[in-house]
């Protein structure tokens, strides 16, 4: 039992990661469409 919410947890982490991965790899494509990639990214960084 300890061993599946070891597991639980690490999925929910991986989750919340790979949505900010996502998120953030959304944006880069966005910026570099509109040709600010530089500028957009670190500004709402």
């Amino acid at each position: 039992m300890a061993a599946a919410k070891k597991n639980s947890g690490k999925k929910a982490v991986t989750k919340k990661i790979t949505k900010k991965v996502t998120t953030r790899k959304t944006t880069t494509a966005s910026e570099r469409k509109s040709g600010t990639n530089s500028t957009g990214p670190k500004k709402k960084s």
